[in-house]
């Protein structure tokens, strides 16, 4: 595996991780936020309603009772008995994707007020078809696909950076690799390319400046093979003389 693959494949990795963290903590900032909000609206709700001497009051699509058997069915049935926790919403969400809205919710919040216990519940089994309803002459799309998409351009925008920039780092770093493979001993007297990164043009020079040693260093070797070989001349010529005589004196 080269660097530029591995140094890719980690950040692209480290991203996408971060990406993930930060749509999944958006998500679930979007539907506390949401939550919040309809749990203060019930909390409301239950400070002023029932009026005196009703029992149960219908206010802003939200049922309002002193009397938990007269709570919708339909969240009695998801919740069959009475929460315990009191001044705080509990929801139930059927056939919830998490990316897209649920098919259905059952919301129900007990407030203790005046000795008495104030049921305030909300029911929804039918969203996709308001939401239908409700965008059918225009463009929708879900907050939640909204943060997920948001995170996917994201994702693809930091790729699409950083395979630019990884060509202009490799590029220079290519040439350099080209460059050394061809530099030869009798070219170094020619002019340094210029590698565009200080780093590069370092390391370069560092190239360059040991070839140049070992250029020096077979210069030397040659010299003084050179002239050892003239200097072994004169006593290989006598040897070569003697042994002449030698033959003919004893032949």
């Amino acid at each position: 595996m080269s660097i530029r693959t591995y140094i890719f494949a980690l950040l692209t990795s480290l991203v996408l991780l971060i990406a993930v963290i930060l749509s999944y903590q958006s998500a679930r900032l979007f539907i506390s936020s949401f939550d919040m909000v309809i749990e203060d609206t019930m909390l409301e709700i239950a400070e002023q309603y029932p009026e005196q001497g009703k029992v149960e009051q219908e206010i802003l699509e939200y049922h309002v009772t002193t009397d938990w058997q007269k709570v919708p069915q339909p969240v009695r049935d998801h919740f069959p008995v009475i929460p315990t926790e009191t001044e705080k919403l509990h929801s139930k969400f059927v056939d919830w994707a998490y990316i897209a809205p649920p098919k259905k919710i059952y919301s129900i919040l007990v407030v203790n007020r005046d000795g008495k216990q104030v049921f305030v519940s909300r029911f929804n089994e039918n969203i996709h078809q308001e939401m239908e309803e409700d965008h059918e002459d225009e463009f929708f799309i879900d907050p939640m696909v909204m943060i997920v998409l948001a995170g996917l351009l994201g994702i693809a925008i930091f790729i699409i950076v950083l395979l630019y920039v990884f060509k202009k780092i490799a590029l220079p770093m290519e040439s350099l690799q080209q460059w050394a493979k061809q530099l030869k001993l009798n070219e170094l007297n020619k002019e340094r390319p210029d590698f565009r990164f200080t780093e590069l043009n370092e390391l370069a020079t560092l190239i360059h400046g040991n070839l140049a040693s070992v250029a020096d260093s077979v210069e030397r070797e040659q010299a003084f093979l050179s002239y050892a070989s003239h200097e072994l001349r004169t006593p290989i010529a006598i040897l070569r003389s003697n042994s002449a005589l030698l033959e003919k004196v004893n032949p």
